[in-house]
């Protein structure tokens, strides 16, 4: 692929814990995106500050990590207030479906297939593009 063609994909910086399912993930989707992918919440927050992704895909729950899930996303919108957030959780439960939906994030288990995380990774660079639009007719 052309580095032209490849800076035209949307930007994803994937935060997650688990190597072994982090590695699958990235490979299944550095052919739609342009990937970067970290195991701490540290290395994240400072990538984000120096390359500006256009989505962040945030493992809920990465332990013993200062950042994690919603307050990585959090802590990342402070700075770029139109990221893309998507959580990305093994977690199911209709309490965190709710504040991920409270919270403007989109929420994908792990429990699902590539095309469904495809498919929350597009919902969510929308839903950026839409707000960016919203926010420059204010």
């Amino acid at each position: 692929m052309e580095t032209n063609e490849k800076s035209k994909r949307t930007s994803v910086l994937y935060v997650d814990d688990d190597r072994e399912l982090a590695e699958s993930v990235v490979r299944g989707l550095e052919q739609c995106f342009d990937i970067t992918y970290f195991s701490t919440s540290d290395e994240a927050v400072l990538c984000a500050k120096e390359k500006e992704p256009q989505i962040v895909l945030a493992d809920l729950e990465m332990y013993g990590d200062k950042y994690a899930g919603f307050n990585l996303i959090e802590n990342i919108r402070k700075n770029h207030p139109n990221i893309g957030p998507v959580l990305y959780t093994l977690n199911e439960s209709e309490r965190i479906k709710k504040r991920s939906l409270d919270l403007d994030i989109t929420y994908v288990s792990k429990n699902t297939d590539l095309n469904q995380l495809i498919m929350g990774l597009t919902a969510a660079n929308l839903n950026r593009q839409a707000n960016e639009i919203s926010r420059r007719k204010e």
